[in-house]
Protein backbone atom coordinates (compact mmCIF):
# COMPACT_ATOMS: atom_id res chain seq x y z
CA UNK A 1 0.00 0.00 0.00
CA UNK A 2 1.31 3.46 -0.88
CA UNK A 3 2.13 6.27 1.53
CA UNK A 4 -1.03 8.15 0.53
CA UNK A 5 -3.21 5.13 1.28
CA UNK A 6 -1.44 4.62 4.63
CA UNK A 7 -2.06 8.25 5.53
CA UNK A 8 -5.71 7.85 4.57
CA UNK A 9 -6.03 4.78 6.77
CA UNK A 10 -4.30 6.58 9.64
CA UNK A 11 -6.64 9.54 9.14
CA UNK A 12 -9.67 7.27 9.24
CA UNK A 13 -8.54 5.44 12.37
CA UNK A 14 -7.55 8.70 14.05
CA UNK A 15 -10.85 10.40 13.30
CA UNK A 16 -12.86 7.36 14.29
CA UNK A 17 -11.01 7.02 17.57
CA UNK A 18 -11.89 10.57 18.48
CA UNK A 19 -15.57 9.71 18.38
CA UNK A 20 -15.48 6.66 20.68
CA UNK A 21 -18.40 6.82 23.11
CA UNK A 22 -17.61 7.29 26.79
CA UNK A 23 -19.19 5.14 29.48
CA UNK A 24 -22.25 6.61 31.14
CA UNK A 25 -24.61 5.57 33.84
CA UNK A 26 -27.61 6.23 31.60
CA UNK A 27 -28.30 3.20 29.37
CA UNK A 28 -30.62 5.08 27.02
CA UNK A 29 -28.00 7.69 26.30
CA UNK A 30 -25.47 4.93 25.67
CA UNK A 31 -27.75 3.31 23.09
CA UNK A 32 -28.34 6.62 21.33
CA UNK A 33 -24.64 7.42 21.37
CA UNK A 34 -23.78 3.98 20.00
CA UNK A 35 -26.23 4.40 17.10
CA UNK A 36 -24.84 7.86 16.32
CA UNK A 37 -21.22 6.77 16.50
CA UNK A 38 -21.91 3.65 14.46
CA UNK A 39 -23.25 5.91 11.73
CA UNK A 40 -20.15 8.09 12.00
CA UNK A 41 -17.95 5.02 11.77
CA UNK A 42 -19.81 3.92 8.67
CA UNK A 43 -19.43 7.36 7.06
CA UNK A 44 -15.73 7.50 7.88
CA UNK A 45 -15.22 3.97 6.63
CA UNK A 46 -17.08 4.68 3.38
CA UNK A 47 -15.08 7.84 2.76
CA UNK A 48 -11.90 5.97 3.58
CA UNK A 49 -12.53 3.33 0.91
CA UNK A 50 -13.72 5.99 -1.53
CA UNK A 51 -10.52 7.98 -0.98
CA UNK A 52 -8.39 4.89 -1.53
CA UNK A 53 -10.28 4.17 -4.76
CA UNK A 54 -9.72 7.76 -5.93
CA UNK A 55 -6.00 7.59 -5.15
CA UNK A 56 -5.55 4.28 -6.96
CA UNK A 57 -7.41 5.50 -10.08
CA UNK A 58 -6.67 9.21 -9.91
CA UNK A 59 -5.61 9.73 -13.52
CA UNK A 60 -8.55 7.85 -14.99
CA UNK A 61 -11.04 9.64 -12.74
CA UNK A 62 -9.58 13.06 -13.59
CA UNK A 63 -9.82 12.27 -17.30
CA UNK A 64 -13.41 10.99 -17.03
CA UNK A 65 -14.56 13.96 -14.93
CA UNK A 66 -12.92 16.43 -17.31
CA UNK A 67 -14.56 14.78 -20.32
CA UNK A 68 -18.01 14.77 -18.70
CA UNK A 69 -17.61 18.41 -17.67
CA UNK A 70 -16.57 19.38 -21.20
CA UNK A 71 -19.57 17.64 -22.79
CA UNK A 72 -22.06 19.07 -20.27
CA UNK A 73 -20.62 22.57 -20.60
CA UNK A 74 -20.89 22.25 -24.38
CA UNK A 75 -24.56 21.35 -23.90
CA UNK A 76 -25.04 24.49 -21.80
CA UNK A 77 -23.47 26.67 -24.48
CA UNK A 78 -25.51 25.11 -27.29
CA UNK A 79 -28.83 25.26 -25.42
CA UNK A 80 -31.16 28.01 -26.56
CA UNK A 81 -31.98 30.21 -23.61
CA UNK A 82 -35.74 30.50 -23.28
CA UNK A 83 -37.49 31.92 -20.27
CA UNK A 84 -41.11 31.44 -19.27
CA UNK A 85 -42.23 34.49 -17.34
CA UNK A 86 -45.25 32.59 -16.02
CA UNK A 87 -42.83 30.33 -14.16
CA UNK A 88 -42.17 33.05 -11.59
CA UNK A 89 -45.81 32.98 -10.44
CA UNK A 90 -46.34 30.63 -7.47
CA UNK A 91 -48.66 27.68 -7.87
CA UNK A 92 -52.16 28.29 -6.56
CA UNK A 93 -52.06 32.02 -7.30
CA UNK A 94 -55.29 33.59 -8.48
CA UNK A 95 -53.65 34.86 -11.65
CA UNK A 96 -52.92 31.27 -12.71
CA UNK A 97 -56.57 30.35 -12.25
CA UNK A 98 -57.66 33.35 -14.28
CA UNK A 99 -55.17 32.48 -17.01
CA UNK A 100 -56.43 28.89 -17.11
CA UNK A 101 -60.03 30.09 -17.51
CA UNK A 102 -58.96 32.46 -20.28
CA UNK A 103 -57.07 29.73 -22.14
CA UNK A 104 -60.01 27.34 -21.73
CA UNK A 105 -62.36 29.92 -23.25
CA UNK A 106 -60.20 30.54 -26.31
CA UNK A 107 -59.44 26.83 -26.75
CA UNK A 108 -63.15 26.09 -26.98
CA UNK A 109 -63.76 29.05 -29.26
CA UNK A 110 -60.90 28.80 -31.76
CA UNK A 111 -59.00 25.71 -30.70
CA UNK A 112 -55.70 27.55 -30.85
CA UNK A 113 -55.10 28.77 -27.33
CA UNK A 114 -54.77 32.21 -25.80
CA UNK A 115 -54.51 35.26 -28.05
CA UNK A 116 -51.19 37.01 -28.50
CA UNK A 117 -50.26 40.55 -29.25
CA UNK A 118 -47.93 43.52 -29.04
CA UNK A 119 -48.28 46.90 -27.35
CA UNK A 120 -46.60 49.91 -28.93
CA UNK A 121 -45.98 53.08 -26.95
CA UNK A 122 -45.45 56.20 -29.05
CA UNK A 123 -43.55 59.06 -27.45
CA UNK A 124 -42.42 62.37 -28.98
CA UNK A 125 -38.71 62.82 -29.52
CA UNK A 126 -37.08 65.48 -27.38
CA UNK A 127 -36.80 68.57 -29.53
CA UNK A 128 -36.71 72.30 -29.02
CA UNK A 129 -39.93 72.74 -30.96
CA UNK A 130 -42.77 72.64 -28.43
CA UNK A 131 -45.29 71.74 -31.14
CA UNK A 132 -43.62 68.35 -31.61
CA UNK A 133 -43.94 67.22 -27.98
CA UNK A 134 -47.73 67.07 -28.19
CA UNK A 135 -49.68 64.40 -30.04
CA UNK A 136 -52.56 66.83 -30.41
CA UNK A 137 -50.86 67.82 -33.61
CA UNK A 138 -51.59 66.88 -37.21
CA UNK A 139 -48.04 65.71 -37.99
CA UNK A 140 -47.77 63.66 -34.81
CA UNK A 141 -51.12 61.96 -35.39
CA UNK A 142 -50.10 61.16 -38.97
CA UNK A 143 -46.94 59.48 -37.65
CA UNK A 144 -49.04 57.38 -35.29
CA UNK A 145 -51.26 56.26 -38.17
CA UNK A 146 -48.13 55.44 -40.18
CA UNK A 147 -46.92 53.13 -37.41
CA UNK A 148 -50.33 51.45 -37.31
CA UNK A 149 -50.19 50.83 -41.06
CA UNK A 150 -46.70 49.31 -40.78
CA UNK A 151 -47.76 46.77 -38.14
CA UNK A 152 -50.94 45.86 -40.01
CA UNK A 153 -49.30 45.34 -43.39
CA UNK A 154 -45.57 44.55 -42.99
CA UNK A 155 -45.45 41.63 -40.53
CA UNK A 156 -46.93 38.32 -41.60
CA UNK A 157 -47.40 34.77 -40.34
CA UNK A 158 -47.83 31.65 -42.42
CA UNK A 159 -51.35 30.31 -41.89
CA UNK A 160 -51.07 26.53 -41.85
CA UNK A 161 -54.81 26.08 -42.23
CA UNK A 162 -55.05 28.25 -45.35
CA UNK A 163 -51.52 27.49 -46.61
CA UNK A 164 -50.61 31.13 -47.18
CA UNK A 165 -48.84 34.03 -45.49
CA UNK A 166 -51.13 36.56 -43.85
CA UNK A 167 -50.50 40.00 -42.40
CA UNK A 168 -51.94 41.11 -39.10
CA UNK A 169 -54.92 42.78 -40.76
CA UNK A 170 -55.71 39.46 -42.45
CA UNK A 171 -55.40 36.97 -39.58
CA UNK A 172 -56.88 39.06 -36.76
CA UNK A 173 -60.59 38.54 -36.01
CA UNK A 174 -62.22 39.95 -32.91
CA UNK A 175 -59.52 42.45 -31.89
CA UNK A 176 -58.89 44.21 -35.18
CA UNK A 177 -60.61 47.46 -34.18
CA UNK A 178 -58.75 48.19 -30.97
CA UNK A 179 -56.95 51.11 -32.63
CA UNK A 180 -59.97 52.40 -34.57
CA UNK A 181 -60.65 55.19 -32.02
CA UNK A 182 -57.22 56.64 -32.85
CA UNK A 183 -57.94 56.49 -36.59
CA UNK A 184 -61.35 58.12 -36.18
CA UNK A 185 -59.85 60.80 -33.97
CA UNK A 186 -57.10 61.51 -36.51
CA UNK A 187 -59.60 61.76 -39.37
CA UNK A 188 -61.85 64.10 -37.41
CA UNK A 189 -58.90 66.20 -36.28
CA UNK A 190 -57.56 66.49 -39.83
CA UNK A 191 -61.00 67.44 -41.13
CA UNK A 192 -61.38 70.20 -38.56
CA UNK A 193 -57.87 71.53 -39.27
CA UNK A 194 -58.65 71.71 -42.97
CA UNK A 195 -61.82 73.67 -42.26
CA UNK A 196 -59.86 76.11 -40.09
CA UNK A 197 -57.23 76.56 -42.80
CA UNK A 198 -60.01 77.29 -45.29
CA UNK A 199 -61.47 79.90 -42.90
CA UNK A 200 -64.57 77.80 -42.42
CA UNK A 201 -66.43 77.13 -39.21
CA UNK A 202 -65.82 73.88 -37.38
CA UNK A 203 -68.17 71.01 -38.03
CA UNK A 204 -70.50 70.85 -35.01
CA UNK A 205 -71.06 67.11 -35.60
CA UNK A 206 -67.41 66.37 -34.77
CA UNK A 207 -66.51 66.53 -31.08
CA UNK A 208 -62.96 65.44 -30.28
CA UNK A 209 -63.13 65.37 -26.50
CA UNK A 210 -61.62 63.19 -23.80
CA UNK A 211 -62.58 60.56 -22.72
CA UNK A 212 -65.47 60.24 -25.18
CA UNK A 213 -65.40 61.63 -28.70
CA UNK A 214 -68.14 61.55 -31.30
CA UNK A 215 -68.26 61.89 -35.09
CA UNK A 216 -71.68 62.38 -36.65
CA UNK A 217 -73.40 60.97 -33.62
CA UNK A 218 -71.20 57.89 -33.24
CA UNK A 219 -69.43 57.93 -29.85
CA UNK A 220 -66.14 56.16 -29.20
CA UNK A 221 -63.77 55.94 -26.23
CA UNK A 222 -60.21 57.20 -26.72
CA UNK A 223 -58.95 56.32 -23.22
CA UNK A 224 -57.12 53.10 -24.28
CA UNK A 225 -55.06 55.04 -26.84
CA UNK A 226 -54.34 58.44 -25.28
CA UNK A 227 -52.23 58.93 -22.15
CA UNK A 228 -50.73 61.87 -20.31
CA UNK A 229 -53.75 64.07 -20.91
CA UNK A 230 -53.64 67.78 -20.08
CA UNK A 231 -57.13 69.28 -20.18
CA UNK A 232 -57.73 72.83 -21.28
CA UNK A 233 -58.55 75.57 -18.87
CA UNK A 234 -62.14 76.46 -19.69
CA UNK A 235 -61.51 80.09 -18.71
CA UNK A 236 -58.79 80.45 -21.37
CA UNK A 237 -60.24 81.01 -24.85
CA UNK A 238 -57.10 82.26 -26.60
CA UNK A 239 -56.08 78.85 -27.95
CA UNK A 240 -57.71 77.34 -31.01
CA UNK A 241 -57.59 73.90 -29.37
CA UNK A 242 -60.54 74.95 -27.25
CA UNK A 243 -62.71 74.66 -30.31
CA UNK A 244 -61.08 71.44 -31.53
CA UNK A 245 -60.94 69.48 -28.27
CA UNK A 246 -61.12 69.78 -24.51
CA UNK A 247 -57.49 68.56 -24.40
CA UNK A 248 -54.47 70.83 -24.42
CA UNK A 249 -51.77 68.15 -24.63
CA UNK A 250 -51.36 64.40 -25.16
CA UNK A 251 -48.00 63.01 -24.03
CA UNK A 252 -48.26 59.43 -25.29
CA UNK A 253 -50.25 57.32 -27.73
CA UNK A 254 -50.64 53.55 -27.32
CA UNK A 255 -51.34 51.08 -30.11
CA UNK A 256 -52.74 47.68 -29.15
CA UNK A 257 -52.52 44.59 -31.37
CA UNK A 258 -54.16 41.30 -30.39
CA UNK A 259 -55.05 38.26 -32.44
CA UNK A 260 -56.33 34.73 -31.91
CA UNK A 261 -54.29 31.67 -32.81
CA UNK A 262 -56.27 30.74 -35.89
CA UNK A 263 -53.40 29.60 -38.11
CA UNK A 264 -52.14 26.58 -36.20
CA UNK A 265 -49.05 28.45 -35.07
CA UNK A 266 -46.61 27.14 -32.51
CA UNK A 267 -45.35 29.14 -29.55
CA UNK A 268 -42.03 29.76 -31.30
CA UNK A 269 -43.73 31.14 -34.41
CA UNK A 270 -45.85 33.50 -32.35
CA UNK A 271 -42.81 34.67 -30.37
CA UNK A 272 -40.83 35.24 -33.56
CA UNK A 273 -43.64 37.42 -34.90
CA UNK A 274 -43.71 39.46 -31.70
CA UNK A 275 -39.93 39.84 -31.71
CA UNK A 276 -39.91 40.87 -35.37
CA UNK A 277 -42.20 43.78 -34.52
CA UNK A 278 -40.08 44.77 -31.53
CA UNK A 279 -36.79 44.51 -33.43
CA UNK A 280 -38.13 46.62 -36.30
CA UNK A 281 -38.82 49.58 -34.04
CA UNK A 282 -35.96 49.04 -31.57
CA UNK A 283 -33.08 48.38 -33.99
CA UNK A 284 -33.52 51.59 -35.99
CA UNK A 285 -35.35 50.22 -39.04
CA UNK A 286 -38.15 52.68 -38.37
CA UNK A 287 -37.05 56.25 -39.03
CA UNK A 288 -39.01 59.21 -37.76
CA UNK A 289 -37.91 62.67 -36.76
CA UNK A 290 -40.98 63.21 -34.60
CA UNK A 291 -41.71 60.09 -32.55
CA UNK A 292 -39.96 57.09 -31.01
CA UNK A 293 -41.66 53.74 -30.60
CA UNK A 294 -41.33 51.40 -27.61
CA UNK A 295 -42.67 47.85 -27.81
CA UNK A 296 -43.96 45.55 -25.09
CA UNK A 297 -44.84 41.87 -25.51
CA UNK A 298 -44.46 38.64 -23.56
CA UNK A 299 -41.75 37.41 -25.94
CA UNK A 300 -39.84 40.68 -25.67
CA UNK A 301 -40.02 40.60 -21.86
CA UNK A 302 -38.71 37.02 -21.83
CA UNK A 303 -35.80 37.94 -24.10
CA UNK A 304 -34.90 40.94 -21.95
CA UNK A 305 -35.05 38.87 -18.75
CA UNK A 306 -32.68 36.33 -20.30
CA UNK A 307 -30.37 39.07 -21.57
CA UNK A 308 -30.26 40.71 -18.14
CA UNK A 309 -29.47 37.36 -16.52
CA UNK A 310 -26.68 36.57 -18.96
CA UNK A 311 -25.00 39.88 -18.20
CA UNK A 312 -23.97 38.35 -14.86
CA UNK A 313 -21.92 35.60 -16.49
CA UNK A 314 -18.85 37.79 -17.22
CA UNK A 315 -18.68 38.53 -13.50
CA UNK A 316 -18.02 34.82 -12.93
CA UNK A 317 -14.63 35.25 -14.61
CA UNK A 318 -13.87 38.27 -12.44
CA UNK A 319 -14.97 36.41 -9.33
CA UNK A 320 -12.90 33.39 -10.33
CA UNK A 321 -9.75 35.50 -10.77
CA UNK A 322 -10.25 37.27 -7.43
CA UNK A 323 -10.98 33.99 -5.68
CA UNK A 324 -7.93 32.37 -7.26
CA UNK A 325 -5.61 35.16 -6.12
CA UNK A 326 -6.94 35.09 -2.56
CA UNK A 327 -6.91 31.31 -2.48
CA UNK A 328 -3.30 31.10 -3.70
CA UNK A 329 -2.06 33.59 -1.12
CA UNK A 330 -3.85 32.09 1.87
CA UNK A 331 -3.14 28.47 0.94
CA UNK A 332 0.59 29.27 0.81
CA UNK A 333 0.39 31.17 4.11
CA UNK A 334 -1.45 28.29 5.74
CA UNK A 335 1.10 25.80 4.44
CA UNK A 336 3.95 27.98 5.72
CA UNK A 337 2.33 28.18 9.14
CA UNK A 338 2.07 24.38 9.27
CA UNK A 339 5.69 24.00 8.06
CA UNK A 340 4.48 22.38 4.85
CA UNK A 341 5.31 25.11 2.34
CA UNK A 342 5.55 23.95 -1.26
CA UNK A 343 4.87 25.76 -4.52
CA UNK A 344 2.84 22.77 -5.65
CA UNK A 345 0.18 24.06 -3.25
CA UNK A 346 -0.73 26.55 -5.98
CA UNK A 347 -2.28 23.66 -7.90
CA UNK A 348 -4.48 22.98 -4.89
CA UNK A 349 -5.60 26.61 -4.87
CA UNK A 350 -6.36 26.46 -8.60
CA UNK A 351 -8.37 23.26 -8.36
CA UNK A 352 -10.20 24.55 -5.29
CA UNK A 353 -11.60 27.33 -7.49
CA UNK A 354 -11.94 25.31 -10.68
CA UNK A 355 -13.80 22.29 -9.32
CA UNK A 356 -16.93 24.26 -8.24
CA UNK A 357 -17.20 25.78 -11.72
CA UNK A 358 -16.78 22.33 -13.26
CA UNK A 359 -19.54 21.06 -10.98
CA UNK A 360 -21.84 23.92 -12.03
CA UNK A 361 -21.26 23.30 -15.73
CA UNK A 362 -21.82 19.56 -15.31
CA UNK A 363 -25.01 20.00 -13.28
CA UNK A 364 -26.53 22.56 -15.66
CA UNK A 365 -25.62 20.43 -18.68
CA UNK A 366 -27.30 17.37 -17.17
CA UNK A 367 -30.41 19.40 -16.34
CA UNK A 368 -30.71 20.67 -19.90
CA UNK A 369 -29.98 17.18 -21.23
CA UNK A 370 -32.99 15.81 -19.35
CA UNK A 371 -35.27 18.55 -20.67
CA UNK A 372 -35.36 20.93 -17.72
CA UNK A 373 -36.13 24.42 -19.04
CA UNK A 374 -33.73 27.29 -18.63
CA UNK A 375 -34.39 29.84 -15.91
CA UNK A 376 -32.60 33.12 -15.43
CA UNK A 377 -32.14 32.31 -11.75
CA UNK A 378 -29.71 29.56 -12.84
CA UNK A 379 -27.23 32.28 -13.79
CA UNK A 380 -26.76 32.95 -10.07
CA UNK A 381 -25.90 29.37 -9.12
CA UNK A 382 -22.23 29.45 -10.29
CA UNK A 383 -21.56 32.27 -7.81
CA UNK A 384 -23.12 30.31 -4.95
CA UNK A 385 -21.42 27.04 -5.88
CA UNK A 386 -18.07 28.82 -6.24
CA UNK A 387 -18.35 30.33 -2.75
CA UNK A 388 -19.50 27.11 -1.08
CA UNK A 389 -17.14 24.87 -3.05
CA UNK A 390 -14.05 26.93 -2.24
CA UNK A 391 -15.03 26.91 1.43
CA UNK A 392 -15.29 23.10 1.40
CA UNK A 393 -11.94 22.88 -0.37
CA UNK A 394 -10.35 25.01 2.36
CA UNK A 395 -11.77 22.71 5.03
CA UNK A 396 -10.33 19.69 3.24
CA UNK A 397 -6.92 21.30 2.73
CA UNK A 398 -6.69 22.41 6.36
CA UNK A 399 -7.77 18.99 7.62
CA UNK A 400 -5.15 17.41 5.39
CA UNK A 401 -2.44 19.71 6.76
CA UNK A 402 -3.57 19.06 10.33
CA UNK A 403 -3.42 15.27 9.91
CA UNK A 404 -0.07 15.55 8.14
CA UNK A 405 1.42 17.51 11.02
CA UNK A 406 0.11 14.97 13.54
CA UNK A 407 1.63 12.16 11.50
CA UNK A 408 4.99 13.92 11.73
CA UNK A 409 4.59 14.20 15.51
CA UNK A 410 3.73 10.51 15.76
CA UNK A 411 6.69 9.54 13.57
CA UNK A 412 9.08 11.76 15.55
CA UNK A 413 7.82 10.29 18.82
CA UNK A 414 8.31 6.78 17.44
CA UNK A 415 11.88 7.61 16.43
CA UNK A 416 12.60 9.06 19.89
CA UNK A 417 11.15 5.97 21.57
CA UNK A 418 13.27 3.71 19.36
CA UNK A 419 16.43 5.68 20.16
CA UNK A 420 15.67 5.51 23.90
CA UNK A 421 15.19 1.76 23.72
CA UNK A 422 18.47 1.28 21.85
CA UNK A 423 20.41 3.52 24.24
CA UNK A 424 18.91 1.71 27.23
CA UNK A 425 19.87 -1.67 25.83
CA UNK A 426 23.42 -0.48 25.09
CA UNK A 427 23.82 0.92 28.58
CA UNK A 428 22.49 -2.29 30.07
CA UNK A 429 24.97 -4.34 28.06
CA UNK A 430 27.87 -2.08 29.02
CA UNK A 431 26.97 -2.12 32.70
CA UNK A 432 26.56 -5.86 32.55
Amino acid sequence: MSKTENSLNNYSSFETSNFEPTTSSNNKNNKNNKSKFSLLRFVHLAYNYWAIFIVRNSKAIIAICTLITFLCTLKVVMTQYKNDITGYTPYGARSRQELAIREHFFNEKDGGGSPFGVFLLLLPKKQNNKDNDNFLNEKMLNEAIKVDEIVNQNFSLFNLNKNRSETFSQFCRDFCELNEPLRRFQEGFQHQIQRLESNETLNPNIKLNYPLSSIFGRTFNIQPNFFGIHLLNTNNNSNNNIELSNMAKVEMVALIYKAERVGGWSDDEVKNWQLSVSKYFDKGDFNSSLIRVLSVSTAYVEVEVVRAGLTMLPFIIVGFVIMLCCSSVFVLLSASYMNQFNYKRLWLALMACLCPLMASGTALGLLFLFGVRFGTVLCVTPFLVLAIGVDDAYLMIHAWQRIKSKEKEINSRGIIETIKERVTKRMALVSY
